[in-house]
């Protein structure tokens, strides 16, 4: 009877002996880790107001290495180059008081009438027969352009006008003084030119243009 009660309770420790060792065996589990949610400090970096952009430098282009120093100091702004002429160089366009005294003197070609104050008393009757002379050659209505004053000395001045009728080209010059304080026309010289030639743009040579 005692080897018949025995078995059972020897079997039953052995049993809860090895589940025990199994239990001891098996590692644990680990209870699951959630991943770490970055953060707005992690994910982004911190917002800059943006920069303005810079432009790069512009680099210019140093023209007195080709032309020389002197060349930079000569050069001015467009607007303050007169304009030129091939005959006459810069021209005036009414600025000047002097010119516009020597216009007045060359509008006269047009009219019949001589005006007196225009020029220096002494040479008045002089300067009548030139003006009609100029009247009888037809270069009454003639197309003209004026140069800017010279003043060949203090007192005097010199305006050169290139006239234009027809054909024909002619070059004035009209002497101005001062006289009591007033400037007035003192002489008038004429060069007739010779007779302007049709621009021809291609030069010929022969037996190669008709």
């Amino acid at each position: 009877m005692v080897f018949q009660y025995s078995f059972p309770v020897v079997f039953l420790a052995l049993f809860l002996a090895l589940q025990a060792c199994s239990a001891a065996k098996k590692p644990a589990e680990k209870a699951p880790v959630a991943n770490p949610q970055p953060t707005p400090s992690d994910s982004q970096p911190p917002q800059l107001p943006p920069t303005p952009l810079s432009r790069p430098e512009e680099r210019l282009f140093d023209e007195s290495v080709l032309r020389g120093r002197e060349f930079l100091f000569q050069q001015k702004p467009f607007s303050a180059i007169p304009a030129q002429d091939f005959d006459l160089g810069p021209l005036d366009f009414g600025e000047d008081p002097v010119v516009a005294l020597a216009r007045q003197f060359a509008d006269q070609l047009e009219s019949r009438g001589f005006d007196e104050a225009l020029v220096n008393p002494r040479w008045s009757l002089y300067l009548r027969g030139r003006l009609g002379e100029l009247k009888e050659l037809g270069w009454a209505g003639s197309k003209r352009r004026w140069s800017v004053k010279k003043s060949p000395q203090e007192g005097e001045a010199l305006v050169e006008v290139f006239m234009r009728q027809g054909t024909k080209n002619s070059r004035a010059l009209i002497y101005l003084g001062e006289v009591k304080g007033l400037w007035k026309v003192n002489d008038l010289q004429q060069f007739e030119l010779q007779e302007a030639k049709a621009f021809d743009p291609l030069p010929r040579s022969p037996g190669l243009l008709p």
